[in-house]
């Protein structure tokens, strides 16, 4: 990487993606995500049953009106799956390094190189 960097995010789970969204205007942000997408916890964890332990709106973002208006929840205490479509729903919309953008690169073992530059 040749270009300075002010902000490196280890990590594209939901605080990640948070920290992403929160810092990219200001600041050159790098976000290294050892992972093939984002998610953090519900793009790794798989198993059978996984599922949230507390209300499924809880892991909303609220920092956008527009998106806490469009998603919708599809349980009360949401499986897996669910999870990680909200997270790649909203990489999608705010964040630069969503699974499939041509902003991901791959190095190094796998790792994903997601960028964000102001």
């Amino acid at each position: 990487m040749t270009e300075n960097v002010d902000i490196v995010i280890i990590g594209a789970g939901f605080s990640g993606l948070y920290a992403v969204h929160k810092f990219h205007e200001k600041y050159n942000v790098v976000c290294f995500e050892a992972g093939d997408g984002v998610g953090g916890t519900w793009y790794w964890n798989r198993y059978p049953g996984a599922r949230v332990d507390i209300e499924s709106v809880e892991y909303s973002y609220g920092f956008d009106e527009e998106l806490q208006q469009e998603w919708k929840w599809p349980e009360y205490f949401s499986a897996q799956p669910d999870l990680e479509r909200y997270a790649n729903h909203v990489a999608g919309l705010f964040v630069a390094c969503a699974v499939g953008h041509s902003t991901i690169n791959q190095f190094q073992n796998c790792i994903a190189l997601c960028e964000s530059s102001h």
